[in-house]
């Protein structure tokens, strides 16, 4: 589970250790699901999505932009899937386990979270895609309905998915 550049972070890890990680001589983990909270999934900006990053308070482009330049200085790192999760390829994505996505309505990076659950679910991956009434950085607060909503989401998604694997 993460959120915001966690969520991408999660995902592109799931993927990686469906593939067998880095390491083949050793048994490689696999998740059971994965839960994104408002993924970032177009690290370098240059998607479509830039009006929405543009116009959004507090969290903006230049801030976006600003952090992830702390991780992947440069462009060729940002345009890199494990970072910008809309470059991977179908195949790629079709090594997630479930997912659950939580959309906030008032979030920069709204858009590409939910061009993210299409192109994973595109690519033949269970996946859950709820857009609560909320700002970024707000998920599972004690204040507010669309807070509190999406922590219950996720509770019950997470639930589902872990007791049909027993």
């Amino acid at each position: 589970a993460g959120d915001s550049a966690g969520a991408a972070l999660a995902l592109a890890t799931a993927i990686s250790l469906a593939s067998g990680g880095s390491d083949e001589s050793c048994d490689t983990p696999r998740l059971a699901t994965v839960l994104a909270v408002y993924p970032l999934a177009d690290a370098a900006g240059h998607g479509p999505f830039g009006r929405r990053r543009r116009e959004a308070f507090p969290l903006n482009a230049p801030l976006i932009r600003w952090f992830t330049q702390l991780y992947a200085p440069c462009e060729e790192q940002q345009r890199d899937w494990r970072l910008s999760l809309l470059e991977a390829q179908p195949d790629e994505l079709s090594r997630l386990p479930p997912v659950a996505i939580v959309l906030a309505s008032d979030d920069p990076v709204r858009d590409e979270g939910l061009a993210l659950s299409k192109a994973i679910s595109a690519a033949g991956v269970e996946v859950e895609c709820e857009e609560f009434s909320m700002k970024h950085g707000t998920f599972g607060a004690k204040w507010g309905a669309g807070p509190r909503a999406s922590m219950s989401f996720a509770s019950a998604f997470l639930q589902r998915i872990m007791f049909k694997q027993q």
